[in-house]
C-alpha cells in the first residue's frame, strides 16, 4: 500500500555531502479519499547486542551458569522533513529530499555479523486521521535503506610516509648438521594508506644464516570491535591470504608476494573501509607477516593500515615532477657544450697564465743603515739600586742606634723590679 522509493546516487554508495530524495508512493489504495498527516525521517542507527554465558562458582562448591546480555542502540543522525497533510488517494507520490552533513561524523554502513550493525534508512510516518473510517491500524511505518560509506582520505603525510620494520633473533644449534646463526627480517611498504580497489603490496627481506629453511606467511586482517555496556568484542576476518614461502639457509632472500584474496568471507565495499569515528563499532585493517624460524620460535609483524575511499593524488603529481626534474637533470643531445674559457680571463695573447716573480726581500729592520749590525745596541752602563750614597761608601746600612731600656723613666742604678709590698693591714 505504501511504499518508499530512493532515487539512485550519482556513485554506487552515498557519501557525505551527497543529496538524498525520492518518493512515497500510494498504491492499491481501495479506500475513500481519507486525510493523513505525513512525516519522512532520515534516520543513522547503530545497534550492538550479543550473549555470553559465565559460569559463577557457588560458596558450597558447585558452579551455576549465568546469562549475560549486552545490548546498545542509538540514533546518531536525524534529519527531518516538512509535515504533509494530505488527502490519500490511489496512485500518488509524495516527493521528499535531504542533504547528509558534511561536518558530522558519520561511519560507513555495517552489516558483517550479527552482533552489531550501522544502518542508514528513510522511514516514512503515515498517520491516518478518520482510522474509524478507514479501518486501518494506524499509524503505518516503511523504511528503505540506504548505502552509506565513510569519507577516508589516504593522502595525509602519515599515510604516504613509507613504513620500515626489523627484527632479529639468534638460534642455538648444539649439532654441526644445522649449525647456529642469526636471522633478520625486514619488512618494507611503500605507505600505509590504499585505496578500495588497490592491491597491497610489501618486500620483506630475510638473512638467514642459519642452516635451516625460514618460513614466511603473511595475510591481510580486519578486526572489527564492538563495544556495549562497558565490555567488547573482537571478530577478525582474513581478506587476503599471501602465499607462502621458505627461504633458503645461508643466503639473504627477498620475498614480495601478490595477495590472494580470500572469498571465504563476503564483505561489501562500505565495510572496508577503516572507521573509528563511533564508538560502539570499529573496523581496522593490519597487515601480519610471520616468519617462523627453527626450535618454534616465531617473528611476527603487525603493521596498521588504513583503506580509504579518496584516490591517492600523489602518484601522478610525483610521476610528472619526477619527469620534470629527470629532463631538467639529463642535457639534451642536441644542445652543445659551451666554449672553453681559460681561468684566467684577463691574460693577454702569449702572456704566461703562472703569477708573477716575487719582489725582492725586505729585512724586518727597515730604518738600519747599510752594513749596520742586526744585533740591537749595546746595553746602557749598570746603575745601581742607591743612587744617592756617595762614590766609596759602603752599600750596607749604618750601625744601629744605641739601646733604649724598655723602662724610660727609671733613674740610673733603680731595680726594674716592682717595690716590696706593703706591710700587711688586718
Amino acid at each position: 500500500m505504501f511504499k518508499v522509493v530512493l532515487d539512485q546516487p550519482p556513485t554506487e554508495t552515498f557519501i557525505c555531502g551527497s543529496e538524498v530524495s525520492g518518493n512515497l508512493v500510494v498504491n492499491e489504495w481501495e479506500h475513500p479519499p481519507t486525510r493523513a498527516r505525513i512525516s519522512i525521517c532520515l534516520y543513522g542507527h547503530v545497534k550492538v547486542w550479543w550473549h555470553e554465558s559465565v559460569t559463577n562458582k557457588n560458596p558450597d562448591g558447585s558452579k551455576s551458569k549465568q546469562k549475560l546480555s549486552y545490548n546498545e542502540e542509538l540514533n546518531f543522525l536525524t534529519l527531518e522533513s516538512p509535515l504533509h497533510r494530505i488527502k490519500l488517494k490511489k496512485d500518488m507520490q509524495i516527493p521528499f529530499q535531504f542533504l547528509l552533513p558534511v561536518d558530522k561524523p558519520m561511519p560507513s554502513s555495517h552489516d558483517a555479523c550479527s552482533v552489531g550493525s550501522i544502518k542508514y534508512y528513510v522511514e516514512a510516518l503515515v498517520d491516518i486521521l478518520n482510522v474509524t473510517v478507514v479501518g486501518l491500524v494506524a499509524p503505518i511505518s516503511v523504511k528503505a535503506t540506504l548505502p552509506f560509506i565513510e569519507t577516508v582520505d589516504i593522502n595525509s603525510p602519515a599515510l604516504l610516509a613509507p613504513t620500515v620494520r626489523q627484527q632479529e633473533e639468534h638460534i642455538h644449534r648444539w649439532y654441526a648438521k644445522n649449525p647456529s646463526g642469526t636471522v633478520t627480517v625486514t619488512v618494507e611498504m611503500p605507505h600505509t594508506g590504499y585505496h578500495l580497489k588497490e592491491s597491497i603490496p610489501f618486500t620483506a627481506t630475510v638473512k638467514n644464516e642459519t642452516g635451516s629453511q625460514i618460513k614466511m606467511e603473511a595475510i591481510l586482517l580486519q578486526t572489527v570491535t564492538y563495544h556495549a555496556l562497558g565490555a567488547c568484542r573482537l571478530y577478525p576476518f582474513v581478506l587476503v591470504n599471501y602465499p607462502e614461502a621458505r627461504m633458503p639457509p645461508k643466503t639473504t632472500s627477498v620475498w614480495s608476494p601478490t595477495g590472494v584474496r580470500n572469498c571465504t568471507h563476503e564483505i561489501t565495499k562500505t565495510e572496508l573501509v577503516s572507521s573509528t569515528c563511533l564508538e560502539y563499532i570499529k573496523v581496522q585493517h593490519q597487515l601480519e607477516v610471520t616468519a617462523s624460524l627453527p626450535n618454534n620460535k616465531t617473528l611476527k609483524f603487525e603493521i596498521p593500515i588504513t583503506i580509504g575511499n579518496v584516490p591517492r593524488a600523489e602518484s601522478s603529481a610525483s610521476a610528472s615532477v619526477i619527469q620534470k626534474s629527470s629532463a631538467s637533470a639529463l642535457p639534451s643531445e642536441k644542445s652543445q657544450p659551451p666554449p672553453y674559457q681559460p681561468p684566467f680571463q684577463h691574460l693577454k695573447p702569449g702572456a704566461s697564465a703562472l703569477p708573477s716573480e716575487s719582489p725582492p726581500y725586505q729585512p724586518s729592520f727597515q730604518h738600519q743603515k747599510p752594513g749596520a749590525s742586526t744585533l740591537p745596541s749595546e746595553s746602557p752602563p749598570y746603575q745601581p739600586s742607591f743612587q744617592h750614597q756617595k762614590p766609596g761608601a759602603s752599600a750596607f746600612p749604618s750601625q744601629p742606634p744605641p739601646y733604649q731600656p724598655p723602662f724610660q723613666h727609671l733613674k740610673p742604678g733603680a731595680s726594674a723590679l716592682p717595690s716590696e709590698s706593703p706591710p700587711y693591714q688586718p
